[in-house]
């Protein structure tokens, strides 16, 4: 089976309704991913983003509509994303070493009792060289500062060797002068993937992601950036802080 379309979608959704219990989610969701996109995905707090990246990643199961990935259903094409989510391993006193945070990017494709190959060490290596952490395989995951543990944390999804990155809120834990030599390092990364960021900083979009999509319950738009902020703003009849960080609001009907 070919692992994407003749026109280069590499994910694409198609009318997804998902709902927790009696709660719904997501309603009636379509939009597709190509080869090295950088799509952000905004909007407020339980809007579905990370419901989004879930579906995805065949974590959940839509109520209805499609997905595929890479010409397969979510679970097999997963293996070809690369997920950070939002900053986890809560216990930065537990004695792991940076290389070795990396290299449990390659748990899933081995047993668990078996050891690390060479080339898995190699791949390893090589992801920290990417995100520019190559100097501290050796040092404590907990002394290293919040854009650092950013870092190693996409070089732990890159040991998959992912055709998509995909990021739930990375800037979560990073203070303001890491932030734009973050954000460099993904379009960097984009010249080899698709990104995917979900993320309350709007004034990232317009610099760096290509494309722009909000979502609350359903997607209000998915096109390029700066119309796309444009039509946000047009649309929502309200400034785009506001819906960038997670603040209630209501769409307006046509234009009122």
């Amino acid at each position: 089976m070919s692992t994407e379309s003749s026109n280069g979608i590499i994910v694409e959704l198609k009318s997804i309704f998902f709902s927790y219990g009696s709660m719904p989610v997501l309603e009636d969701v379509s939009f597709t991913i190509h080869e090295r996109d950088f799509l952000g995905i905004i909007g407020p707090n339980g809007g579905g983003k990370t419901t989004i990246l879930q579906l995805i990643l065949g974590l959940l199961v839509p109520d209805r509509g499609e997905i595929t990935v890479f010409g397969s259903n979510p679970k097999t094409g997963r293996r070809r994303i690369g997920y950070v989510p939002q900053l986890f391993l809560s216990d930065l006193d537990f004695p792991i070493s940076v290389l070795e945070v990396v290299l449990m990017g390659k748990l899933g494709r081995n047993k668990l009792l078996k050891r690390y190959s060479k080339r898995d060490r190699s791949i390893a290596l090589d992801a920290l060289r990417k995100v520019g952490m190559e100097n501290h395989g050796d040092r404590q995951i907990g002394e290293l500062s919040g854009g650092e543990r950013q870092r190693v944390f996409i070089a732990r999804a890159l040991t998959t060797e992912p055709r998509i990155l995909m990021l739930d809120e990375p800037l979560s834990s990073i203070d303001t002068r890491w932030q734009n030599s973050f954000y460099d390092l993904l379009k960097e990364l984009n010249g080899e993937m698709a990104i995917v960021l979900v993320t309350h900083d709007v004034g990232a979009l317009s610099a760096y992601v290509k494309q722009v999509a909000c979502l609350n319950r359903k997607l209000y738009y998915h096109g390029s950036t700066t119309e796309g902020i444009e039509h946000l703003v047009d649309t929502y009849k309200c400034p785009i802080e506001l819906i960038a960080h997670g603040l209630p609001h209501r769409v307006l009907g046509d234009h009122e």
